[in-house]
């Protein structure tokens, strides 16, 4: 038996974008309020986004073996990794009175997992490399502008990065190379807030 290779590769981006505005003539009062959400999160609380298992048995192999879980960040060509979550709201009102709100949220949680369970056993006579790799990120940008003779504002944003990185190596591995065991996470996390108000 030649390598033996077991990949489970994710790419995910997830885009809200919204404006919204506001008007009222004469002594009429403009109200808006504006928002967007965008979202990755795992299918259920208990199930990972990626995972890669050699869940049992005897694993012979006459060249290298791989076990990787990656995330948006992919380098072997296979996949155009994603963006991540990322929200974007632009609002506005005008009149004798006015008020203006937006809110954005970007929420990314990710759970990447390789795992050698223990009733496995890898033996080769070549490298042997346990991967789980992970970048994720969330932006959001809100910006409210008002005018009117009496002006209000409020303008919010938010962003939420979780991530959990994990290899769990259970079962016997052998290997006549070297052995590459590799965990590592890429976050990022952005937000602004713009409000201008002006009566």
């Amino acid at each position: 038996t030649g390598a033996i290779s077991v990949v489970s590769t994710q790419a995910a981006s997830a885009t809200a974008n919204a404006t919204g505005d506001a008007a009222a003539y004469g002594f009429g009062v403009a109200v808006g309020v504006t928002a967007a959400t965008a979202t990755i999160v795992p299918a259920a609380s208990d199930v990972p986004n990626v995972k890669s298992a050699i869940s049992g048995g005897q694993i012979l192999a006459g060249g290298d073996i791989t076990v990787s879980a990656v995330y948006n960040s992919d380098d072997s060509g296979k996949v155009v990794n994603g963006s991540g979550a990322e929200a974007e709201v632009q609002s506005g009102s005008g009149g004798m009175i006015s008020a203006s709100g937006s809110k954005t949220l970007a929420t990314s949680d990710v759970d990447v997992q390789s795992l050698v369970a223990s009733t496995a056993v890898l033996t080769t006579t070549g490298d042997v490399l346990i991967r789980s790799k992970s970048n994720l990120a969330g932006d959001t940008v809100s910006d409210t502008d008002v005018r009117g003779l009496a002006a209000g504002v409020n303008s919010s944003a938010e962003t939420d990065v979780d991530y959990d990185t994990s290899i769990t190596i259970e079962g016997d591995i052998t290997a006549g190379g070297t052995l590459h065991i590799e965990a590592g996470t890429a976050a990022h996390a952005y937000s602004e807030a713009i409000a201008d108000a002006r009566g």
